[in-house]
């Protein structure tokens, strides 16, 4: 009973761990996982349960994408090195669901402790990048200090900082929040946003509050006044700082669609955002079509090589004499969708659908405005080619195998 007890301590703190460094650290989250995923196992080994056909069901859509994405890196890799480093970043694939379907503990204790991780790191975190804020921007441009610079301590980049970001603030209005939370989340949510603005993301900039608004009026236990208290200084902070960071938006204003019809371009052509991702999927269409891969894809390890050939071909900046500055060579298809297309082909495409299908339709973890804004997210980014991509995916995804009953500990 008492190493009963123990491990059980011990599960919540690795669920903590795993949420707090995930933002901060990928290595540590990694450990985390694993040595979580090695008490579990132990846990289960030692005192057994049933599992259903139907969680069995559910793991396996994420055992035949991993295997699905092993086929394709041991059927094309250049060496063995290569081949281990994009297979380790894989591995969430399969440990994570394997934690939530052994996992004995109770889902509102794998939420609780996953919540009070990823809060301390966003809180610890914020602040500093705050701080640093305050101090840099008096003596710099706005463009200076918000985006990728506000977020430049952390290896997350400002886009991925924005999606913990999202994911924190719903958190803390779910309605299963822990009561000692509740009256924190009138300072914690204006404060979270505003550092989201500051990340000044379009994606989620323009996301945040409709889903936010959504979210508040759909839950009636939250007092009129909470949701004043919550709204009111959002809508003020969105009034002063949309000004300075507006410009990220407005980019979109001055974008020229003419460009991605070109078949040609030159060193100092201007992409935005939205034309360079147009370009970049047209240009997967192409690979597809001329490789004749829809069903297969071209392999994990080859859709770089061919999106850089295209690259080059088409006469866009592929850099200069400057070390370090390769231009947009190695950049990915912003598309996770495109991105598993060319990869695996079609079978991985209607693997995360399914997935994506299965979650909302089951017991959810987590709140529903995190599940749309991933599956959003999956359009503007490669959310797999990148290992805390896959380990954020992997959690919020295969949180349904978890038995959403209150189980014995």
């Amino acid at each position: 009973m008492k190493y009963i007890i123990n491990s059980n301590i011990s599960e919540k703190y690795l669920w903590l761990l795993l949420w707090f460094f995930l933002p901060l650290s990928i290595r540590f989250s990694s450990m985390a996982i694993a040595f979580l995923a090695l008490l579990i196992i132990v846990k289960f080994i030692i005192k057994p349960f049933s599992i259903s056909k139907k969680q069995l069901l559910s793991i396996s859509l994420f055992f035949v994408l991993f295997l699905l994405f092993f086929l394709s890196l041991l059927t094309n890799y250049i060496d063995f090195s290569s081949f281990w480093a994009e297979l380790q970043k894989k591995l969430a694939l399969v440990f994570v669901p394997i934690m939530y379907l052994l996992s004995k503990l109770p889902s509102s204790e794998i939420r609780k402790y996953s919540v009070r991780g990823l809060l301390a790191s966003m809180l610890l975190s914020g602040l500093a990048l705050f701080i640093k804020f305050i101090y840099l921007f008096p003596t710099n441009s706005i463009e200076d200090v918000v985006y990728h610079n506000f977020t430049e301590p952390l290896q997350l980049g400002a886009i991925y900082y924005s999606l913990f970001l999202f994911v924190i603030i719903f958190l803390l209005i779910d309605e299963r929040i822990e009561p000692d939370l509740k009256k924190y989340r009138i300072y914690l949510i204006p404060f979270f946003f505003l550092l989201m603005m500051l990340a000044a993301s379009k994606l989620f900039i323009l996301a945040t509050i409709p889903f936010l608004i959504w979210q508040l009026f759909k839950i009636s236990k939250i007092k009129s006044s909470t949701k004043l208290l919550i709204l009111l200084p959002i809508i003020l902070i969105s009034l002063v700082v949309i000004y300075p960071v507006g410009y990220r938006i407005m980019e979109l204003k001055n974008t020229n669609i003419d460009i991605v019809k070109q078949d040609s371009y030159t060193n100092v052509t201007q992409f935005n955002g939205l034309t360079l991702r147009l370009v970049q999927w047209k240009f997967a269409l192409e690979i597809l079509n001329e490789h004749k891969a829809w069903f297969s894809g071209v392999g994990i390890s080859n859709k770089q090589d061919l999106l850089d050939q295209k690259y080059i071909s088409s006469g866009m900046y592929i850099g200069s004499e400057k070390p370090g500055d390769r231009g947009f060579l190695g950049y990915n298809f912003h598309n996770q969708y495109i991105e598993t297309l060319v990869g695996i082909g079609i079978p991985g495409m209607i693997l995360i659908l399914l997935i994506f299908f299965k979650a909302f339709v089951s017991k959810q973890l987590f709140s529903l405005p995190v599940y749309y804004i991933l599956v959003l997210f999956f359009i503007t980014e490669s959310v797999l080619d990148r290992q805390v991509g896959i380990v954020f995916f992997s959690l919020i995804f295969t949180s349904f195998i978890n038995d959403p009953t209150e189980k014995k500990v």
